[in-house]
Parts: C-alpha cells; structure tokens; sequence
C-alpha cells in the first residue's frame, strides 16, 4: 500500500490494453482516471500531452527510467529487459496508480523505448531485442 500525505489513500491498479503493433514492436496503454497530461504551448493553446524517450545511466542499455511532471502530479516509470515498474502519484484527484510486470514474454530493449502521456492515459511503446525477433 503506497499513500499520498494520507495513510488512508490505497494504490489502484489502471485498466491496462496491449496489442502487438508489428514483430517489433508492442503497445502497451494504462488508463488512469483523474491524470491530467502536462500543458504545452501558450495559454494551453497547443492540446496537453507530452511524449519522449527513456533514459538511461551512461551505457546501460538493461534498463531505463522516466520521471515526467504531469498537470496533476508525478508519473515515474522504470523499464527493464523484462519488467515494467509504474507509479503515479496524482494530487487532484488524491489517486496513487502502481503497475508492474515482472515478466515479458520477450525480451525488450529499454532504452529505444518510447512514451506518450495524453488525457487519463499513459502509453509506452516496447521495442522487442533483436534476438527474439529472429527466433
């Protein structure tokens, strides 16, 4: 049980979709009610949502890691060969979202991996190794 500022607030679990795009590659999208995406342009002029690559340290390319500041809260996310470990803390609604898979069926390489966060939803395209696919 993780909380935020109370002891009362429980974790949920996020409805969760998964579908294979092409041999490659593999989407995995997490509904979180109450996310809100960050706001971008002036005045929000440019619709909220941002998107990008995870990082890693120096040439680890086992694992890597985002940390996104989202319109209401922090959403940390840590990506493994074969594991996926998400936390999102909101502050407005007081939800904690928490999601791991401890095990892919196919080994991923973290650091080509790519995110997208839009409205209550948060998507992470997997890139499957090289090695799987000529299997």
């Amino acid at each position: 049980m993780i909380g935020i500022g109370s002891p009362d607030i429980q974790a949920k679990q996020p409805y969760i979709e998964a579908s294979e795009l092409n041999a490659n590659d593999v989407q995995v999208t997490l509904i979180m009610q109450g996310l809100q995406a960050p706001s971008r342009g002036f005045c929000g002029l440019i619709k909220p949502g941002c998107s990008g690559n995870f990082h890693s340290d120096s040439f680890n390319t086992t694992s890597a890691s985002i940390r996104q500041q989202l319109g209401n809260g922090l959403l940390k996310v840590e990506l493994g060969e074969y594991s996926l470990n998400v936390l999102c803390e909101l502050t407005n609604p007081n939800y904690t979202y928490e999601y791991t898979v401890r095990q892919f069926p196919s080994k991923i390489i973290p650091t080509f991996c790519t995110f997208k966060v839009s409205f209550c939803a948060w998507n992470v395209f997997l890139i499957k190794s090289l090695i799987n696919i000529l299997m």
